[in-house]
């Protein structure tokens, strides 16, 4: 258990820590893989208990985890279909992770190298930008004294003028290198969402995320705005079958939504085929989830795109030794050397 710096609200549920299953693979040598299952309440269809359970009942075998080998790519196929299909998406994705980066240390290589052997050691990251109005502008200059190039920002909590003031506020205290995510979290209607369009017209908005209420409407919205717009809850309700319309920049993937990795990979694949930024995020896990996801993000991301993991400043300690931590705006890999992850035990109890 992790308790959070601040509660979080995710639809309509506060949330004061995080819980979740912790997955170790050992081998012969000593060598080890981790992943975490870590379901949050109110975004994951499942519960902790019910991901405690299955693995109660289907405990890891030998066999699992031995696939032949070959490209990442088969590898990770002949792995999936080893696991079992009706564990839940946070379960599968523990475990191929675990196995994943087991087997990467065994070959010598961390899990992005594995996969991507012209992966970067560094991961590059959004601010997120959440303050009251009086601390607003000492919140944006710690930013960019962290050397931010991008900063995401949460709208469609009030009316849409009031979210305009309050981005026309931010955009004047901004160089001209830093541009803005905002993210509606699907709180606007068609008409709304195009007074917004209208309204940041000359502000430096990278994308508009999920502003609609009907994901229907948005080739029609980005069509009609002109304003670059990105999927999340979408890409998470229609896996690989999310739509690709013009306009659209990017999608934004939590990979413990999407089950093993291969179908993540897979899952990726329309929008590497258009040319739509793949943005990696995730569901406020461990600093290991956060590890993770940032070493997906440096093997299929995209190289020179900020990635949503600034949320691990929401954890108020962590159970990485060392603890997971950001270098001003990016993520360095080579802080956790493959097969060499220390987990703090004071912070787990036996299943």
């Amino acid at each position: 258990m992790l308790p959070l710096r601040r509660p979080i609200a995710v639809t309509g549920q506060r949330i004061n820590r995080r819980e979740g299953l912790l997955i170790e693979a050992v081998d012969n040598q000593g060598r080890t893989g981790w992943g975490e299952a870590a379901p949050l309440p109110g975004l994951h269809r499942e519960t902790l208990p019910e991901v405690i359970e299955a693995v109660r009942q289907s405990p890891l075998t030998p066999e699992i985890g031995h696939p032949t080998g070959g490209s990442p790519a088969v590898f990770l196929r002949e792995l999936a279909g080893q696991i079992p299909a009706d564990w839940t998406p946070s379960h599968r994705f523990g475990v191929s992770t675990a196995l994943t980066m087991l087997y990467a240390a065994q070959n010598g290589k961390s899990l992005a190298s594995f996969l991507n052997p012209a992966a970067p050691d560094t991961v590059l990251i959004n601010a997120m930008l959440d303050s009251s109005p009086e601390q607003l502008e000492q919140r944006v200059q710690e930013i960019l004294r962290r050397g931010f190039r991008c900063i995401k920002i949460k709208v469609g909590r009030g009316s849409v003028g009031e979210d305009l003031r309050r981005l026309e506020q931010i955009a004047g205290y901004l160089p001209e290198t830093v541009q803005l995510r905002p993210d509606a979290n699907r709180a606007w209607s068609v008409a709304e969402a195009l007074e917004f369009a209208e309204g940041v017209k000359g502000l430096p908005i990278e994308y508009l995320e999920e502003p609609l209420r009907d994901s229907a409407s948005l080739p029609d919205f980005a069509r009609k705005s002109g304003l670059p717009a990105a999927l999340d809850e979408t890409v998470a309700e229609a896996g690989a079958d999310y739509p690709i319309f013009p306009g659209l920049a990017a999608i934004i993937v939590k990979p413990s939504l999407m089950g093993d990795l291969s179908e993540l990979n897979r899952l990726l694949q329309p929008a590497r085929a258009q040319g739509v930024k793949i943005i990696f995020s995730n569901a406020f896990e461990s600093g290991l989830g956060h590890l993770v996801c940032a070493s997906l993000a440096a093997a299929w991301g995209n190289r020179n795109t900020a990635h949503g993991l600034d949320t691990w400043q929401q954890l108020e300690s962590d159970l990485l030794v060392p603890p997971f931590q950001t270098q001003g705006d990016r993520i360095n890999l080579r802080r956790f050397p493959a097969g060499e992850l220390e987990i703090d035990s004071a912070f787990l109890s036996p299943l």
